[in-house]
């Protein structure tokens, strides 16, 4: 899946070439490590938004949960100091998105029964 959603990450931030906060305001001091890369849409708020999609597609007890984690992933992202506001929204909005392409596609569903299958023997009764 990380195939998948690099490129993809790579697109979306070429069409919006925005700086990072802290290039451009000297006052935000990012508390994590971070690079000259755009901001707009959040990698991370792709990424953490399609992999709840998909994880919660194979183990739907638990799809709250995930939804709760990438929420928490895209929060973490803002109040570090490395995007603003929209940059998170627009990951979150694109990984659902692609999320939701996906799980159009006959072999994405394939394999989502395969991992369910194969993860049953290991569900609680």
């Amino acid at each position: 899946m990380r195939d998948d959603f690099i490129p993809i990450n790579r697109a979306a931030k070429a069409l919006y070439p925005r700086r990072r906060p802290p290039f451009t305001d000297p006052r935000i001091k990012p508390c994590v490590e971070f690079a000259d890369t755009g901001a707009y849409p959040s990698g991370h708020g792709i990424q953490s938004s399609l992999w709840a999609a998909l994880l919660g597609e194979i183990f739907p007890e638990h799809a709250a949960d995930f939804q709760q984690r990438a929420q928490e992933t895209r929060r973490f992202k803002l109040i570090s100091g490395v995007h603003y506001p929209s940059d998170i929204v627009a990951g979150q909005v694109l990984g659902e998105a692609v999320a939701r392409a996906m799980l159009q596609n006959t072999a994405v569903r394939k394999i989502i029964e395969a991992l369910r299958a194969e993860a049953a023997p290991y569900q609680p009764k």
